[in-house]
């Protein structure tokens, strides 16, 4: 399953330029911001719950939504219930939790990285699975020809 760009050209709310915010947000949709939110950030868990940190743009608290694409500065833990995008020349600070993620060459994310996968006997999504994610890691650097020896 290949992540494809899941950066909106639906805006439905804007935090623009030269714009700071100091507290808390919860919002439905879109939010793209171009400016500065220092607070936690919570959109809607519904398949058009995003945020877009454009290159301008900087978060700095807890996040919470449905896609993450970054392109500017993200810093503290994300929880995304399907993808993270981390573009070119973007920074993300923190442990994150996702499904999917797509870091773009020069784009850079400094924390955990905690994949959750769904079971396929089970609908629930966003549960970690560390063994999972273990066995996976293991089974990808295995030296190939090992089995040779």
């Amino acid at each position: 399953m290949a992540l494809t760009s899941h950066t909106p050209k639906r805006i439905d709310t804007l935090i623009g330029a030269g714009m700071r915010i100091e507290g808390d947000i919860a919002c439905s949709g879109v939010l793209r911001v171009q400016g500065d939110i220092l607070g936690n950030v919570a959109c809607d868990d519904g398949p058009n719950g995003t945020l877009v940190v454009d290159s301008a743009g900087s978060v700095t608290g807890t996040v919470n939504a449905t896609h993450v694409s970054v392109m500017g500065r993200l810093a503290g833990p994300v929880r995304s219930s399907q993808s993270i995008e981390v573009h070119p020349g973007a920074s993300l600070v923190g442990d994150i939790s996702f499904r999917e993620i797509a870091i773009h060459a020069g784009g850079v994310v400094d924390g955990l990285l905690n994949p959750s996968f769904v079971r396929p006997d089970d609908n629930s999504a966003g549960e970690p699975r560390p063994q999972v994610a273990a066995a996976l890691a293991a089974r990808d650097l295995a030296m190939p020809g090992a089995d040779d020896a």
